[in-house]
This record gives C-alpha cells, structure tokens and sequence, in this order.
C-alpha cells in the first residue's frame, strides 16, 4: 500500500484478516478489492470491497485497527 507521509511516498504491506470466516450455506460468492483509499479523513486507509452471489451483491469498508481489520460500514442489496 502506497500512501503520502509528510510529503513523503512511503510503502507498507497491508496484512490481516480481510474477511470473515465464512459460513457454507451452498451459494457462490465472489469477493473484489475495490479500492483502497482514506475514506474518513483521517490519514488512514480504508479498503472497500465488493461482495456477489447469485441474487445480489455488497460492498464493505474496512480498516486497520490494532493490528485487525474491522467493519466500518456495509450495505447490498438482492433476495
């Protein structure tokens, strides 16, 4: 992950936990990394990720926080 530092460009590894575990329910999903980006302001990235299955999709805000990832906001649509 590149991101600007004092003017500075600096580079970290973005490491964690990005998704749940998830549960078999016996339905396709697909998950895209759609961004990673400050969405708050508050000099932190975000990672915004895309979520599909067969009768719908998502999308999830994530950020680092003490060393783990946490949902900040979420939100889909479909049956």
């Amino acid at each position: 992950m590149m991101k600007e530092v004092d003017g500075k460009a600096t580079t970290s590894v973005v490491t964690g936990a990005w998704f749940p575990i998830p549960i078999k329910v016996g339905t396709p999903e697909s998950y895209t990394l759609l961004d990673i980006i400050d969405v708050d302001g508050d000099g932190q990235n975000e990672i915004m990720i895309g979520s599909g299955y067969y009768e719908g999709n998502g999308i999830q805000v994530m950020k680092l926080l003490n060393g783990k990832f946490i949902n900040v906001v979420s939100g889909g649509e479909g049956a």
